[in-house]
């Protein structure tokens, strides 16, 4: 299982956080809040995965509840509330600006900062993974709410919330990310429903996921890492952030996600200005190819490494029905006319997993992709029997 540690001060919890990348970020004005009572009723600390699989080594955890409860294994359900432990007036700001529910907030965690980066990018990143007791079957409804914000400091301007479904603008939250049947939402980005032996004490998590921010180089900025309880009164169904430890470092585009037909291949480039050194990963683990989640990091003649990411994955072929079905002429007039999305599970056997479907006159006409397809058409001729 995980191990927790909430002994660690604020300033060692950024120094896990920052890195081997400390002579390129420049950190200062850290501030840590909220629930601490005792050892082992603290809201924030640092945490191990130990000898468990997790899927982060090693990082901050940020909790509505408390921190070493989140340790392992899935036995109890954590639903922890501290006595006038209120919300986070900047959290309920982004919610009210992402149109998501703000009532009850509650039990609130922050980590905030101010940064100024020497890298020569103009993206900073770092990794995390959200996991909560809210991951239900039952539950469509509801999700604790947590943001990642940030914008220059010293400024009067508004945050911009970072922690986003990628490649969207949707803010991250059990009901965004999903694999329940009910409530099924960017599955491709959750990670499991925990058994009673999971590594933690969440009944539900998301894969691994990347916080990217657009800045400028020398330029001071603020950041406030905040996650707190939503709408149950007293901090029912906790949940909380894991941050990656080392992960806050530059980021480097690395294009958008990749999909490839069977037997087909791309080149991913990672050329860097200066770069004296390449390593890719792939899920993880340095690689040499296929498909999978990979990474680069690159090493920069000033000694600072940037970070990118790019998931690449095979198209599943559709699964053709071989047998015939039959369609019925209901008036005995030899035609009759067939609206063929009706039929399209008949057709496509994995149609509703992975597959747009669209009809066409002629393979040639779908090879064009002529018009927008057909959707009704008419059989002649019908043999009655």
């Amino acid at each position: 299982y995980i191990q927790v540690d909430t002994s660690l001060s604020k300033e060692q919890l950024i120094d896990k956080f920052i890195g081997t990348n400390t002579g390129c970020i420049t950190i200062s004005n850290i501030n840590i809040s909220g629930y601490n009572r005792s050892y082992d009723e603290i809201s924030y600390g640092y945490f191990t995965k130990g000898t468990s699989n997790f899927d982060l080594s090693e990082g901050i955890i940020l909790s509505t509840g408390k921190a070493k409860a989140a340790e392992g294994p899935n036995a109890t359900l954590q639903s922890f509330y501290g006595t006038n432990w209120g919300g986070d007036q900047d959290l309920i700001d982004i919610l009210i600006q992402s149109n998501l529910p703000h009532d009850n907030i509650l039990n609130a965690t922050s980590l905030e900062f101010d940064f100024v980066s020497n890298l020569t990018t103009d993206q900073i990143s770092f990794e995390y993974m959200f996991l909560s007791e809210e991951y239900q079957s039952s539950n469509c409804l509801y999700s604790d709410a947590f943001a990642f914000l940030i914008k220059k400091a010293d400024n009067s301007e508004p945050y911009q919330n970072i922690a986003l479904v990628p490649n969207t603008t949707i803010p991250v939250t059990s009901l965004t990310i999903n694999g329940a049947r009910d409530c099924l939402r960017n599955t491709s980005y959750f990670g499991s429903f925990n058994t009673r032996n999971s590594p933690t004490n969440f009944n539900g998590q998301t894969k691994v996921l990347k916080a990217n921010a657009q800045i400028e180089a020398g330029t001071k900025y603020h950041i406030k890492l905040v996650i707190a309880d939503h709408r149950d009164s007293y901090g029912l169904y906790d949940s909380a952030v894991f941050l990656k430890a080392g992960s806050f470092v530059g980021s480097k585009s690395l294009g958008s996600d990749v999909i490839l037909c069977p037997g087909t291949s791309e080149t991913i480039d990672a050329t860097t200005a200066n770069a004296t050194a390449y390593k890719w990963y792939k899920d993880g683990e340095e690689i040499n190819g296929e498909t999978g989640y990979y990474e680069v990091e690159t090493t920069q003649n000033t000694g600072c490494s940037l970070k990118g990411h790019i998931n690449v994955s095979v198209q599943e072929e559709p699964q053709i029905y071989q047998d015939p079905f039959s369609i019925c002429d209901d008036d005995l007039d030899g035609k009759t006319q067939v609206k063929l999305d009706d039929y399209t599970d008949r057709i496509v056997e994995n149609y509703y997993s992975v597959h747009q479907v669209k009809y066409f006159e002629t393979k040639q006409d779908a090879k064009d992709n002529i018009s927008a397809g057909i959707t009704n058409f008419e059989l002649n001729n019908i043999q009655t029997s």
